[in-house]
């Protein structure tokens, strides 16, 4: 399935679901570069604006997505699902913007759940808010299910949240002894972002064995930069993150970095 346009706004009054055994693909030719002609707005009550659903691959790119509202759900604008444990296909999204997105649970402008891949580039979220992650959430549930995570060259802007203000990721980490989780997370910015625990970002992790955590969770971290992020209870329930921040960029201002980053070993919050 692809719709490329190039040019309408288009308001939705109801949430727009894919769900097809076959791709999906959703751009625009644009002549200009911030996307205002390739706006989705959610009007009307409370609703999310996209709904992809249990397919094996999806494409989102040079879209705005904004004003959606999942109320009791996850995905504010966006979400991206798996409906069983096995694994929910690949899926990119490339330039994107997010913006006024909020949601009761998880992910203020963007939720992906279950998923065997996300790939997130180029792309900027503002002003979500959310339970786990105003920007965005990436969450794994089944320990089956061993997720790539990629965010490269990512702006997350003035968003709130209790758990992750600006991201927030919750990996199970398989249930095999070489099954690795890869979470990469290069040259992304991170500004303004608050919660109660991780300002910029928030990190849960859990293995099947509960042990050995360490040997299942590949973090390649570099050229991230923030500033003016802030956690108000740090540092109850957070690890020591010095580790993961190896190799980033500044974190200045960000509540004397104690809220930049919450790094634990639990489940969902």
């Amino acid at each position: 399935i692809g719709i490329c346009g190039n040019g309408i706004p288009i308001t939705t009054e109801e949430t727009l679901i894919m769900t097809s055994s076959v791709s999906v693909t959703l751009c625009c030719v644009s002549t200009i570069m911030d996307n205002e002609e390739c706006v989705l707005e959610a009007t009307g009550a409370g609703h999310s604006i996209l709904v992809i659903e249990s397919v094996p691959e999806s494409t989102l790119k040079d879209i705005t997505f904004r004003n959606g509202d999942a109320q009791t759900e996850s995905g504010g604008n966006v979400a991206i699902t798996n409906t069983d444990d096995t694994g929910g296909g690949d899926h990119f999204i490339i330039n994107c913007v997010f913006l006024n997105g909020k949601a009761d649970q998880y992910g203020g402008n963007l939720h992906v759940h279950n998923v065997n891949s996300i790939w997130i580039e180029r792309s900027y979220f503002s002003k979500g808010r959310a339970h786990g992650g105003g920007a965005l959430a990436i969450r794994t549930t089944s320990f089956t299910i061993i997720p790539q995570i990629h965010i490269e060259g990512c702006s997350m802007h003035e968003n709130r949240a209790d758990h992750g203000g600006g991201m927030y990721i919750s990996a199970a980490t398989g249930d095999q002894d070489d099954d690795i989780t890869a979470i990469s997370l290069h040259q992304n910015m991170f500004h303004s972002n608050v919660a109660l625990f991780g300002g910029a970002w928030s990190l849960r992790y859990t293995h099947y064995n509960d042990n050995a955590v360490q040997d299942h969770l590949n973090l390649m971290i570099s050229g991230n930069s923030g500033q003016g992020n802030f956690a108000l209870t740090y540092p109850t329930g957070c690890d020591d993150f010095s580790l993961v921040l190896v190799g980033d960029g500044t974190l200045e201002g960000d509540n004397d970095n104690d809220g930049a980053i919450c790094v634990a070993a639990s489940e969902d919050y």
